[in-house]
């Protein structure tokens, strides 16, 4: 089972906190993870919680909720034109910088705190959700998604100052929902795992097969993500191939 949480969702962390403050010294207690899983909890910022089924009564045993963190600094030249009574404010773009970072939370139950953890199909299944979303290429499709932002029109309603905070806001609110598309993408793609292992109730008939056309272009055609014409020069280069194949080879067919 997974979920996405975006940033604007802080307030339930802040909300659950001190429940998992409780639970911090759990997380030490889990068994060093054999490799390379213990190399994809580091690249997949994972931090590893268990509960009490008793005091917390859930549908999936397992949980994996990932948070996508996004920065984004660009220059931008402005010009307007007179629409009737209303402006339009054209915007051409230097993005700068995008980059972004992730992280995991992953929550079982109490008694699967041992030795064979990481043998248990529970576990593993709930690491496929952080193996499907620590996918580079996931991080390069959230950056070309920015970085493809070049030219914006705005429209500015008669009577509304355009002044630059004005400017600069609308254009954050297309960045984040540039951003937001990825983890939709992201948050379809783990829908997908479980419904194709019920949950983790089966195997995938074909591992690297699924994993490795997780974030190439017939998927993400298929999924309908709304920005894949702005960023099909990253998605059919070498560079975004290697990165997905090596990764594939890396966590996929060596465990």
């Amino acid at each position: 089972m997974n979920r996405a949480v975006p940033p604007p969702a802080r307030p339930f962390f802040q909300a659950a906190a001190p429940f998992f403050m409780a639970l911090t010294a759990l997380v030490q207690a889990a068994p060093p993870a054999p490799a390379p899983l213990d190399q994809l909890l580091k690249e997949g910022g994972v931090e590893l919680v268990f509960y009490e089924r008793a005091a917390t009564p859930r549908r999936f045993p397992g949980q994996t909720i990932f948070t996508l963190n996004t920065e984004w600094r660009y220059q931008f030249k402005h010009d307007f034109r007179r629409r009737g009574r209303d402006l339009e404010a054209t915007l051409r773009i230097d993005m700068q910088t995008a980059r972004s970072t992730l992280t995991h939370k992953v929550e079982l139950p109490r008694e699967y705190d041992s030795p064979q953890l990481w043998d248990t199909s529970l576990a593993r299944h709930e690491l496929d959700h952080v193996l499907l979303s620590t996918d580079p290429r996931a991080r390069l499709l959230n950056q070309a998604v920015l970085k493809s932002l070049s030219l914006v029109r705005i429209p500015i309603p008669s009577g509304q100052k355009p002044t630059e905070k004005l400017l600069r806001d609308k254009l954050d609110a297309i960045c984040d929902e540039r951003r937001k598309a990825v983890t939709d993408l992201m948050n379809a793609l783990q829908q997908r795992l479980d419904a194709l292992t019920r949950n983790g109730n089966v195997a995938i008939a074909d591992r690297g097969q699924f994993f490795s056309e997780a974030y190439g272009k017939e998927m993400l055609a298929e999924l309908k993500f709304p920005y894949l014409e702005d960023v099909l020069k990253v998605v059919d280069s070498d560079d975004y191939e290697t990165a997905g194949r090596k990764y594939v080879e890396r966590f996929v067919l060596q465990n």
